[in-house]
C-alpha cells in the first residue's frame, strides 16, 4: 500500500490540503488499521463476498447544465468518485462477485453515463471481458428519497417509520423527517436491486462500498449543509457518533441502534452482518468516521479560512475497512489493482488492454471524457469551471501519472504466481 501523498508537480494550481496524509499517520499511531491488503483480502479471500452495493456520488450544485432529473436543485456529480467506483466495480464483477451499481436521482445521470461507456469501452477492447462485466453487474435504476406518490403504499411508508424509530427521539420536525427519507431509500433500494436484476437475483447484499459518498451530517469542505441534495444511503453504514453529537437517523449511539440498523438493513435487502468497506480523501465521506473524530484529528481543517473542521464536517458513518487516497478516485483503482495482485481474475482484462496497446490510464480518460460530456457535464468538485479535471488537478499530469505508476506496478507483480483463487 502506497501512503497517500498530495500530488505537487505539473499545472493547474493545487487543490486544498486536506490533511489526509496526517490524518493517516495519526490514525495508525492510535491503531487504526488502514491496510489496503487487508481490505481487498476481506473481499476477496475467506469470506469471500456474494453481493456487493457499489455507491459513490457527490452532488456540487452549480449552474453549467447537463442532466438533472426533474424537480431537483441545478446541479450534477462531481468528477471525482465515478472512475473510482467504476474500478471496484471491475474488481468484483471479474472476480465472479454480483455488484450493484448505486444511483440516486441527483448523481445517476453521471454514474450511468461512466458505467455505459466501460461497457462500450470493453466491448470494443475484448467481447470476453465485456460479457461478463454485463453478466455480474448492474447499474441501479434512479432512486429517490421524496415522499411517495399517490398509491405508492404512504402507509407501508410510515408503517416502517415507526417499527424502526420505535423509542427515537423523533420529535417531530427534522429528524422525523430525516427518518422517513431513510425509510424510502432503503425501501426502494430492496425494489430497485430487484428490478435491475430479476426474480433469479444474486441474494441479499452482503458487502457495502462507499467510495467518494458523502455521509451524515452531509457537510462539505466549506461546511455547507446539503443534505436536501443527498440521499441517505449511508444509514446502512454503521455510526461512529462522537460524543455528545447525534448519527442522524439510521443510526445512534443510544441504546435500540443496533436493533433499528437490522431492522433497516433487512428493508433494504442488506444482510445484518455486511461487510462494510469505505474509501475517502477528506473526512466527511462515508466510511471516514473510523477516523474522522479521533484525538488529534478532529480538529483538522485545510488551510484556509473558507474551510472547517473535522469536528463540524467530518461524517459519522464508520466501516469495518478504511482506505484513505489523496484522490478517492485513485484509492478505487489502488483497490483494483491491488485486487489483480492478490486474486486472479476469471478474466484477465490487464492482458486483454495491453493485445490493444491500451493501458488503465487510457480507460480512465476514457471514462471522464465521458461523464464529463456536455449532455452529462459531471464537473470538478473544487471548481466546476475547470475542464478534464478532478479534485482541481487537470488529468494531465496528475491523474495519469498515478494511473501509469498503478499500471506499472500491477503489471510487474501480475508477471507472478497468483494467491489461488478461494
Amino acid at each position: 500500500q502506497r501512503r497517500p501523498s498530495a500530488a505537487s508537480s505539473g499545472g493547474g494550481a493545487p487543490p486544498p490540503r486536506r490533511n489526509i496524509e496526517s490524518i493517516y499517520q495519526k490514525a495508525e499511531a492510535l491503531g487504526v488499521s488502514l491496510s489496503l491488503e487487508v481490505a481487498v483480502d476481506a473481499c476477496f479471500g475467506q469470506r469471500r463476498v456474494q453481493h456487493v452495493l457499489l455507491c459513490s456520488g457527490f452532488y456540487v450544485l452549480h449552474d453549467r447544465g447537463g442532466s438533472v432529473c426533474p424537480g431537483l436543485a441545478p446541479g450534477s456529480c462531481e468528477t471525482d468518485g465515478p472512475l473510482g467506483v467504476l474500478a471496484l466495480l471491475r474488481a468484483f464483477a471479474l472476480r465472479g462477485v454480483h455488484a450493484s451499481l448505486f444511483c440516486d436521482a441527483h448523481n445517476g445521470p453521471v454514474i450511468k453515463a461512466g458505467y455505459d461507456a466501460m461497457l462500450e469501452y470493453f466491448g470494443e477492447v475484448d467481447a470476453e471481458v465485456a460479457a461478463r462485466l454485463r453478466t455480474f453487474s448492474r447499474c441501479l435504476p434512479f432512486l429517490s428519497d421524496q415522499p411517495p406518490a399517490s398509491g405508492e403504499g404512504a402507509d407501508d411508508h410510515e408503517a416502517h417509520v415507526a417499527d424502526i424509530f420505535r423509542g427515537a427521539d423523533c420529535g417531530g420536525g427534522t429528524f422525523a423527517a430525516a427518518a422517513a427519507r431513510v425509510v424510502r431509500t432503503a425501501m426502494r433500494l430492496s425494489h430497485v436491486v430487484e428490478t435491475a436484476w430479476g426474480s433469479a437475483g444474486p441474494g441479499p447484499i452482503d458487502c457495502l462500498f462507499a467510495l467518494e459518498r458523502l455521509g451524515v451530517p452531509y457537510r462539505n469542505i466549506r461546511g455547507r449543509d446539503i443534505s436536501e441534495h443527498t440521499e441517505p444511503i449511508d444509514a446502512l453504514w454503521p455510526s461512529a457518533c462522537p460524543a455528545g453529537t447525534g448519527a442522524g437517523a439510521g443510526g445512534s449511539s443510544s441504546a435500540g441502534a443496533g436493533e433499528r440498523m437490522e431492522k433497516l438493513r433487512r428493508l433494504a435487502g442488506v444482510r445484518p452482518d455486511a461487510l462494510t468497506l469505505g474509501i475517502g480523501d477528506g473526512g466527511n465521506e462515508v466510511g471516514m468516521g473510523k477516523v474522522a473524530h479521533l484525538t488529534g484529528i478532529a480538529e483538522m481543517a485545510p488551510p484556509g479560512p473558507e474551510y472547517v473542521a473535522l469536528s463540524v464536517n467530518g461524517c459519522q458513518r464508520s466501516c469495518d475497512h478504511l482506505v484513505l487516497s489523496t484522490v478517492s478516485n485513485w484509492g478505487g483503482s489502488a483497490f483494483e489493482m491491488a485486487a489483480n495482485v492478490l486474486f486472479e481474475p476469471d478474466v484477465d482484462y490487464m492482458a486483454a488492454l495491453k493485445a490493444k496497446e491500451r493501458r488503465l490510464a487510457h480507460l480512465e480518460e476514457h471514462l471522464l471524457r465521458a461523464i464529463t460530456s456536455p449532455g452529462v457535464l459531471s464537473v470538478d468538485g473544487i471548481d466546476p469551471s475547470l475542464q478534464h479535471s478532478v479534485d482541481g488537478m487537470p488529468f494531465d499530469p496528475h491523474h495519469r501519472q498515478l494511473y501509469e505508476l498503478l499500471w506499472s506496478l500491477g503489471d510487474s507483480v501480475c508477471q507472478r504466481s497468483l494467491r489461488p483463487k478461494s
